[in-house]
């Protein structure tokens, strides 16, 4: 139920959004048929368009994410290392380059290099959405210079069937439903934020 109360702060917002990219953006990568995600995704498209120095500091947060994309460790220039969504990026970044990319070498990178190759399905594919979100953040606008505006997004969203084959059958006891909990509870009520993770919660709790 929407606050009454609630009063839109657009700077409160981009501050909940650079911790989400910095500490909290599996949670978003995992989620493929949440209905607040396009709202957010026009919510980080419009702050990109009017702070340059907003879109820096969310490119720093996510560069910097400590979070474990992954289950296994990677090895990147022969050092092993934690498969965190930071290590995952560099990883990327010294196979293909600091450029803007396109889907042929994104493919190439998921399909050949020595730690990607060795993923499953389930990883592979959030993976995937991980180096679709860095480019079209770093690159943005012009990564999504050929895509139409109703499809814009910086979390890609995108339900295809395939995604129905790996979603986890999760029971309203499950401690998911606790660590969402306390993940609601840091933004405030009303929030697209809030409002998303509580979202998860009832599909979970429905199950």
């Amino acid at each position: 139920m929407q606050d009454n109360n609630f009063k839109f702060d657009s700077q409160k917002e981009k501050e909940d959004s650079k911790m989400i990219f910095q500490g909290m953006l599996v949670f978003f990568l995992e989620d493929h048929q949440n209905p607040f995600l396009k709202d957010y995704n026009l919510e980080l498209i419009e702050y990109l368009s009017e702070d340059e120095s907003f879109k820096k500091k969310l490119e720093y947060s996510l560069l910097n994410n400590q979070e474990a994309l992954t289950a296994d460790s990677i090895v990147i220039k022969g050092v092993v290392v934690v498969p965190t969504i930071s290590n995952w990026l560099k990883d990327f970044i010294d196979n293909c380059g600091s450029g803007l990319f396109d889907a042929v070498i994104l493919s190439q990178y998921l399909a050949n290099s020595a730690n990607a190759k060795k993923l499953n399905d389930v990883e592979k594919k959030l993976l995937r959405k991980l180096l679709i979100l860095y480019r079209n953040l770093k690159f943005f606008p012009k990564s999504l210079e050929n895509v139409s505006l109703e499809k814009w997004g910086i979390i890609p969203s995108e339900h295809r069937p395939e995604d129905d084959k790996i979603a986890k059958t999760e029971k309203s006891e499950d401690p998911k439903i606790k660590e969402l909990t306390i993940l609601a509870d840091s933004f405030p009520k009303g929030s697209l934020e809030r409002r998303a993770v509580e979202e998860e919660m009832g599909k979970l709790g429905h199950e």
